[in-house]
């Protein structure tokens, strides 16, 4: 049986706003802890400030507050309502940070190939 693919879910609220992040360790935790007959999820975690991203937000940005918070998961909302709109995880940053670097690997090689052949180097 394959894991579930997220390790963490946000938490929304009746009007669609992210309220918290809670993680399947969490809920592991509690299931082992005991839940508190008398909290619903959302009182459980009432006192957690989620990180959060945008929309419009510079990539760099969102992955320095992950780093800074060892966060491996944000939600992504829309900055007009606060409404989600998606969720960016560590290994999506990593694949477009390795994206990049492919790229610029291949525009060097370009670059070199241009050079050699406009010298009439071989």
């Amino acid at each position: 049986m394959r894991p579930p693919p997220h390790k963490s879910y946000p938490l929304i609220d009746g009007y669609g706003r992210v309220v918290a992040m809670f993680s399947r360790a969490d809920a592991l935790r509690w299931t082992m802890s005991g839940w508190p007959a008398d909290k619903s999820l959302g009182e459980q975690l009432a006192d957690q400030e989620p990180v959060v991203g945008y929309e419009d937000e510079l990539v760099g940005s969102l992955a320095d507050r992950m780093a800074a918070g060892d966060i491996g998961r944000v939600p992504i909302l829309r900055r007009i309502d606060g409404r989600l709109v998606g969720l960016v995880a560590r290994r999506d940053l990593l694949r477009v940070r390795a994206n990049v670097v492919r790229q610029e690997r291949d525009r060097e090689i370009l670059i070199r190939f241009r050079a050699v052949r406009s010298t009439g180097e071989r």
